[in-house]
Order: C-alpha cells, then sequence, then structure tokens
C-alpha cells in the first residue's frame, strides 16, 4: 500500500450545513477525524481538468477510518456533527 498526500479534500456526497464555506470549527473537527487514524479512500470518480491549469487529475473520494472495530464514514461523522448536509439528488 502507497502514501498518497492529498493537497484538498473535496467531499462528493456533502456540503456546508449552511452557506457554501466550511467553519473553521467543521475544518477542526475534520483534522481531528482524520488525524493518526488509518484511513481508506473509496474512489467516487477521477476527473481531468481540461484546461490543464491543475498538474493532475482531481480524485474525489470519500473517507473511511478503519483504525477501530467497525468503519467510521467520515462524511456522515460531518453531518452528525451539524457541519454538513448531504447533497440533493438531482
Amino acid at each position: 500500500m502507497g502514501i498518497v498526500t492529498v493537497y484538498s479534500y473535496v467531499p462528493t456526497d456533502i456540503i456546508p450545513a449552511e452557506g457554501n464555506i466550511w467553519t473553521p470549527q467543521a475544518k477542526r473537527d475534520f483534522i481531528y477525524l482524520c488525524n493518526e487514524k488509518k484511513l481508506v479512500a473509496t474512489i467516487k470518480s477521477v476527473q481531468r481538468d481540461k484546461t490543464l491549469r491543475e498538474p493532475g487529475p482531481s480524485v474525489l473520494f470519500e473517507l473511511h477510518d478503519t483504525t477501530g472495530d467497525s468503519n467510521i464514514n467520515i462524511d456522515a461523522e460531518l453531518v452528525n456533527m451539524g457541519h454538513a448536509k448531504y447533497k440533493p439528488n438531482l
């Protein structure tokens, strides 16, 4: 298993609970949920920047904490904490 450096995480199924920007507390809680954990990413899609301004493709994925006995979906935890809501089905 290789190490992947992620410069930014864009959740695929959730958006901020209010407005369109994550609150500082949501960011802190996200870091808390992910820091020093064994994370597994489920790839949802890969999108290449057609303008070629970005160095590589955008990989949209869902994060799961597999540290304990049961897997924890990071997106679901952010929803449970009140920081996020699920995107409406269009």
